[in-house]
Parts: structure tokens; C-alpha cells; sequence
């Protein structure tokens, strides 16, 4: 029996639905919003550490490691007590928005959130390398660590970047990046009080 007009563009419509956004969301345990919003930090938090290791002329991937990848989205969350708050803060004005209005556009809920995350990564990587290259370059260097070599004396740096595996630096003397690992080449990283940076 052929299809009626009605019942092709009923089909159509149907068809059109299983693509929209707000369907590939519906009724997903917590379980997926976790990874995919995961996945998504880990893709942006890779962009954000190349940006910002760019503007200081170093090549993150060439020292980062996997587990440093894996774990850089929630380092840098945390590394400042204000950043879980803001984070915190923005998911429930979100989720306060979503239950305010259950006609909302699911769509455009979710580009934005995208996008202010995005924003916020790449923006705050920006300022952040900026920002060290600024400090490195002062006329009068601030030192904020003591690095302890296995076989040299104390000597006060300022730490630019510390991963699993290398350690990211410069002296008074030499303002250029060094890179040193941390394994069998250094026996202790002290943080200097906060008077001296």
C-alpha cells in the first residue's frame, strides 16, 4: 500500500527528530555525562597547555606524559580554591535554568555551557602564559621555589610549570626556560614563603 503525503512527511519528521541534539541527550545515565564531559575537558585542557607552553616557546607534548594529559583538566580545576567554586556555581546556575523554564532549548543550553567552558580554558591558558612570560622578563626576577639538585646546592628559581616527570624553570641568572627531570636529579622542591615571590 503507498505511502500517503501524511504519512512520508510523518516519517521525515521522525527521521529529522533521532538527529536533534536534545534526543542524544535524553534519558542517558549519569554515567555518559561524566565521560563525554571528561572527554570534553581533556580535548580542552590539551589545547589550553599547548597554547600557553607555545607562548613561552616550549613544546608541551614533547614533555608531557600521558598520565599528565589524563590528569591536567582536574590539576587545573583545583589548583586555586576559586575554581571548583566557580565551577560549582556555574552547574547550578545551569541546572537552576533548566528547571526554571522545562521549555528551555536544550540545544542552545548546551552550546552555551560548551561555549563558556571552552572560554574559560582557553582564556584563563592565555592569560596564564602571558602572564609568565611577563613575570620571567621583570627587570628584578621573583623567585617561588628552591630546588635542591643531587649534586648541587640549594638554588632559588622561579618555577614556571611542574609535571610528573620534568620541572620547568628559571633563575636569576638565566632567563631562559631550563627543563629538568625531577627523577635522580633532584632531591627536594621547597616552596618559598609568599613574602619572597
Amino acid at each position: 500500500m503507498p505511502h500517503t503525503t501524511g504519512q512520508i512527511s510523518d516519517k521525515m519528521e521522525q527521521e529529522k527528530n533521532q538527529f536533534k541534539l536534545e534526543n542524544f541527550y535524553k534519558d542517558r545515565p549519569i554515567q555518559d555525562y561524566i565521560s563525554l564531559g571528561y572527554l570534553y575537558l581533556l580535548c580542552i585542557g590539551l589545547i589550553k597547555d599547548t597554547i600557553q607552553f607555545m607562548i613561552l616557546d616550549l613544546s608541551y607534548l614533547q614533555f608531557a606524559t600521558v598520565t599528565d594529559i589524563l590528569l591536567s583538566p582536574i590539576e587545573y580545576a583545583t589548583q586555586n580554591w576559586k575554581m571548583p567554586i566557580a565551577f560549582i556555581l556555574f552547574i547550578g546556575f545551569t541546572i537552576y535554568l533548566v528547571k526554571r523554564d522545562k521549555k528551555a532549548n536544550t540545544n542552545a543550553l548546551i552550546s552555551f555551557v560548551v561555549f563558556m567552558v571552552l572560554s574559560f580554558y582557553l582564556g584563563t591558558g592565555i592569560g596564564a602564559g602571558f602572564g609568565q612570560r611577563h613575570k620571567i622578563n621583570k627587570e628584578e626576577l621573583q623567585t617561588n621555589y628552591e630546588i635542591t639538585f643531587s649534586n648541587d646546592a640549594p638554588q632559588k628559581v622561579r618555577v614556571v610549570r611542574i609535571t610528573s616527570q620534568y620541572i620547568f624553570y628559571v633563575t636569576p641568572e638565566n632567563r631562559a626556560i631550563q627543563v629538568a627531570p625531577i627523577a635522580s636529579n633532584i632531591k627536594t622542591i621547597r616552596k618559598l614563603p609568599k613574602e619572597d615571590d
